[in-house]
């Protein structure tokens, strides 16, 4: 591996490391414990930069460009028709759904198992499922 490999590998490494430190953190009794580690993550780790706006957990890694690009790019459009599909049984496609179904896709195949916190309501069943 070259030095520019090495500084691809480190930035796959430390995208890991904040979702396997952070990942769990949720808002609890009026505290963002996810806006506090991502500040934290911003101030105390500088090898890799996230970009300035936003979380740490709002983006991923774009293979292609090899750079940080935020969920918000991959979001799909929201397909209903309410003809066939009662509103309740709809997940409404987000950067943190999208998040989420990553890390499950590339867990669960793999037999690894995963965690969801979050408020009641959030949709984590509704993304297990």
């Amino acid at each position: 591996m070259g030095v520019k490999d090495d500084s691809k590998f480190e930035m796959y490494f430390v995208w890991a490391a904040v979702w396997a430190f952070g990942g769990a953190t949720s808002i609890t009794g009026g505290k963002d414990y996810r806006k506090m580690f991502s500040q934290y993550w911003k101030d105390t780790w500088k090898a890799v930069k996230f970009p300035h706006r936003g979380e740490v957990f709002d983006v991923y890694i774009h293979k292609q460009k090899k750079d940080f690009a935020s969920w918000a790019d991959i979001v799909p459009e929201l397909a209903y028709d309410s003809t066939t599909t009662t509103m309740s049984l709809v997940t409404v496609p987000t950067m943190e759904t999208v998040a989420v179904s990553f890390w499950l896709d590339n867990l669960l195949p793999n037999k690894h198992a995963a965690m969801l916190v979050g408020s009641a309501g959030c949709g984590k069943t509704a993304l297990i499922n």
